[in-house]
């Protein structure tokens, strides 16, 4: 049900996803690539990420970092 929602984002953004940043590179979504994330440090709650869809004909993606 999930990858037929999913069909056609580009951009995927999680807030409160409570993932520590050791671990975010792990957590894979197929056809999609973790392009920025924020974690607290010191708090267990709490970050929030942006996955882009790899997609052939998107070529330019600026990403700022706070």
């Amino acid at each position: 049900m999930l990858k037929l929602r999913l069909k056609n984002n580009v951009v995927l953004c999680f807030t409160e996803h409570w993932v520590k940043v050791v671990y975010l590179n792990f957590i894979q979504i197929d056809q999609y690539k973790l392009v920025i994330h924020i974690s607290r440090k010191i708090y267990d709650y709490g970050g929030s990420c942006i996955n882009v869809k790899k997609v052939s004909g998107l070529r330019n993606l600026i990403v700022l970092k706070l």
